[in-house]
């Protein structure tokens, strides 16, 4: 009811200027406006409302420029914001991505653009023809814009929330992080403060209300940086209350004293017991805890004291490593910087090596988490100088103006509030972060501060010859804003076309995907995130069909990601990834040439991130594994010897390898070291990836291979003593029994067949061939209904056809091999067809 009568009384005094709608509607949607239908839910609505509600402010802005009556910034303050507008326009030019320095990276949209738009607002906002109590309504249209926000973390605080965001430890809110609301909050309490003062009789509650939800909200979010941009600023605010003695001492602690009480009552409420239990309803003082307080203040205490204690956090400590990063970057490129949100592209290189005890290892940071040092990576050392110098220049003047008007007592006073929120501003940069919302609003009150300190009467009028040239500046630059409002809802449509993409299932919903991709990269062209986009959706459709024209596809696509960023080690593992699957799949027989020169580039970054070696050392696995099977069915089983022993050696921790490597030589004659190789690879299954019932089965293949060596021989004494099944070993055996699974099931009946093994040998040693192959015959009989076990009968066929071998009856031979080749798949198949050659 305070809120309406106080909005009733302000609206009903007389009607509200257009500027003053204008900067409420720009407020209100950059503080709520937020969509989950987007992949970039926050930065991307934003902007567009930036852009958007920017072309009617400008255009009010040409009409007073062409009319005459704006004010006059001074030369001080002039020519050091053009020339920081210009130096950032000039780098731009020489950045390491061209594309990001002017758009800036996809999830914060800091590039040139955004940043001329704060520009934009600044000298729009100090140059309009606003009176006093225009700037007041302003600010305090700025201050309503907040307070939906604020009651948001007020619910989440009280654990009201029914999303739970980041643990409880940070609560999500309608600026997308925690700290940024923060640090808006951290805007406003100075100026929430000062119109406590200001206020007269009733219209005291409504401000002291906002101070203290205000005062909540900002502790919840557990945001150091702006606490300590806070201390600043009301020092500075408090100690000059007392200085000018502004406001009488005792009034002074008696506001704190009550908005202290506010805040405890507040901080110990526990609504917890409403959800056990109704009846606390009707007893109101019951849901205040002192425990519940006393945690509260102790979090944030225990919070604030970590700032000062920097070995113990890891946090800090880690961001000392951004520091490091920056700060060498800065040496490289000391002039012209990397352009604008370069330095998430750079980083890869200037990785710091104790980077991973504190972040994952294959993370990548955006921002430096230093503005001074991001301004300074970004348009380098001369960028970050004039921005110095601009800055200095308007507090010496809002110093210097304040000094003039503080016996005013209302026009001193705002300009107090002003002087602290600002500082506090640019104290929490040290440890803050470009974003879209905190710096329109740092730029607007900039602006606000310096139309009020300019209180002389309006620029001379313009003269008639003039008026024409104006008209036509006035008239591009609202051009310009407008296509740059169109280009931001084009990004919208395409972000949500997009945000579809990677929600369908690209196996059943293809052609409907396909579609959405063509739309969105017509709204968005040579957008490299939205193409990356397209290009996994492309390689997880080629993951399914497998065909040469979806590779070819995808491939253009990732070709066209790189293109328009080479910096990206995401983006460029995508041809590696393709091309691994590719070859995996028989598509390729080697990796396309692209794919090649981007190796290059991701070796260059692989000692800082060892996902990009996981990246690599897959494809050229893959790709020496296509080459071993291509020689394999070539017939060159000594150069496919040669090339499996090379990727086992590359790769000694996989068992299939060893296992391959064991087959072929024992093809190949030397029945020594295949034993040896089927050995490890038994090693390696069973001791490392605690696969039992494979393990025992591979270790049967192992005696098996053992067995058919000796037939081969005509050895029969020997095979018949190996049949003892000297190599398992009792307790894996009956561990591997106990799984549950198909393969486990298969081991025990070939362990049953392998107990006839003995029959087989007997009537081979005895030279009755003729009986053997009845056994066999008997044992393809028994497990013939039984399509699991495949690869015994396949393990008969080839025991056969070494009999068929041994009578010298090839032609049976090749036949019985020819059945047992039916039977077998994968690498046991190729091993089979040189068998046949």
């Amino acid at each position: 009811m305070v809120l309406i009568h106080y909005v009733h009384t302000m609206m009903c005094k007389k009607s509200i200027p257009i500027e003053e709608i204008l900067y409420g509607f720009l407020f209100i949607f950059l503080s709520l406006i937020f969509s989950i239908k987007l992949s970039s839910q926050f930065s991307l609505p934003k902007l567009a409302a930036l852009r958007i509600i920017a072309v009617p402010l400008t255009i009010l802005w040409s009409y007073y420029l062409i009319k005459g009556r704006l004010k006059k910034i001074p030369a001080s303050i002039a020519y050091p914001i053009l020339a920081t507008a210009l130096w950032w326009t000039g780098t731009t030019f020489f950045a390491l991505h061209k594309y990001t320095a002017l758009h800036g990276l996809y999830h914060t949209n800091n590039g040139l653009l955004t940043h001329l738009y704060y520009l934009l607002l600044f000298w729009v906002t100090a140059t309009l023809p606003l009176k006093e109590t225009g700037i007041r309504r302003i600010v305090k249209l700025f201050i309503f814009a907040l307070i939906p926000a604020a009651l948001y973390a007020l619910i989440h605080e009280l654990r009201l929330d029914p999303v739970q965001w980041g643990g409880g430890f940070r609560f999500g809110s309608t600026f997308g992080n925690s700290v940024i609301f923060a640090a808006v909050l951290g805007l406003s309490l100075p100026f929430v403060f000062t119109f406590i003062l200001l206020s007269r009789g009733f219209k005291k509650i409504f401000p002291i209300m906002t101070f203290v939800l205000f005062l909540i909200a900002f502790f919840s979010t557990n945001a150091r940086g702006p606490w300590v941009g806070a201390v600043i600023s009301f020092s500075i605010l408090l100690i000059s209350y007392i200085k000018i003695k502004a406001v009488k001492l005792k009034t002074l602690a008696f506001y704190l004293i009550i908005i202290s009480f506010l805040a405890i009552a507040f901080s110990s409420l526990n609504l917890d017991l409403l959800k056990n239990d109704k009846k606390y309803i009707f007893h109101p003082m019951s849901i205040l805890s002192l425990k519940e307080s006393t945690n509260r203040l102790e979090r944030i205490a225990n919070r604030f004291q970590s700032v000062f204690y920097i070995n113990n956090d890891k946090s800090i400590e880690g961001r000392f490593l951004h520091y490091k990063a920056a700060v060498y970057m800065i040496g490289d490129y000391p002039l012209k910087g990397v352009g604008f949100d370069g330095y998430r592209h750079l980083f890869p290189e200037y990785k710091p090596l104790k980077f991973n005890q504190y972040y994952r290892g294959d993370t990548i940071p955006s921002n430096v988490h230093n503005g001074y040092l991001q301004m300074a990576v970004s348009t380098g050392i001369p960028g970050l100088l004039f921005y110095s110098i601009f800055i200095v220049s308007l507090f010496l003047f809002l110093i210097k103006r304040y000094r003039n008007n503080r016996a005013d007592g209302n026009t001193g006073l705002l300009s107090l509030a002003f002087l602290s929120s600002l500082s506090g501003f640019l104290v929490q940069d040290i440890f803050g972060w470009p974003d879209i919302v905190l710096n329109s609003f740092f730029w607007i009150l900039c602006g606000l501060s310096l139309s009020l300190c300019i209180q002389a009467p309006p620029a001379t009028g313009i003269a008639k010859a003039k008026r024409p040239l104006r008209f036509l500046f006035a008239s591009f630059i609202t051009t310009v804003l407008i296509l740059l409002a169109i280009e931001s809802t084009d990004k919208v449509y395409a972000d949500r076309l997009f945000h579809i993409v990677r929600e369908r299932d690209v196996e059943k919903e293809w052609p409907r995907i396909e579609d959405l991709i063509s739309k969105g990269l017509k709204s968005a062209p040579d957008n490299y995130y939205y193409e990356d986009i397209s290009a996994r959706a492309l390689i997880k459709r080629f993951h399914y069909t497998k065909s040469m024209e979806d590779y070819r596809k995808a491939m253009d696509m990732v070709k066209r990601a790189c293109l328009h960023n080479p910096y990206n080690p995401y983006i460029l593992s995508r041809a590696v990834l393709l091309d691994t699957n590719a070859l995996a799949y028989g598509v390729r027989k080697e990796p396309s040439d692209f794919t090649k020169e981007i190796l290059q580039d991701l070796k260059r970054l692989s000692p800082n991130y060892q996902w990009i070696n996981k990246e690599i050392s897959l494809l050229h696995r893959e790709w020496g594994y296509h080459n071993f099977f291509h020689l394999l069915k070539e017939g060159d089983a000594k150069s496919a010897l040669k090339q499996i022993d090379k990727i086992t050696r590359a790769y000694p921790d996989n068992w299939r390898y060893y296992e391959h490597l064991g087959k072929l030589h024992i093809i190949l004659g030397d029945r020594a070291k295949g034993e040896d190789s089927f050995l490890s690879a038994f090693m390696i299954r069973s001791y490392k990836h605690r696969r039992y019932g494979n393990a025992y089965r591979m270790r049967q293949e192992l005696y098996y291979n053992h067995i058919i060596g000796y037939i081969e021989k005509g050895d029969f004494e020997r095979a018949l003593i190996d049949t003892r099944l000297k190599f398992v070993n009792q307790e894996e055996y009956l561990r591997a029994l106990n799984e549950v699974n198909r393969e486990y099931y298969v081991s025990s009946m070939s362990d049953i067949s392998f107990d006839l093994m003995d029959n087989i040998i007997e009537k081979l040693q005895k030279k009755e061939s003729h009986k053997a192959l009845e056994v066999i015959d008997e044992l393809v009989l028994r497990y013939s209904d039984n399509g699991n076990i495949d690869f015994i009968k396949a393990g008969f066929y080839i025991i056969k056809g070494k009999i068929h071998m041994l009578q010298k009856d090839f032609e049976k031979a090749e036949a019985t091999f020819k059945t047992a080749l039916k039977l077998k798949t994968g690498f046991d198949k190729k091993i089979l067809e040189y068998n046949l050659q």
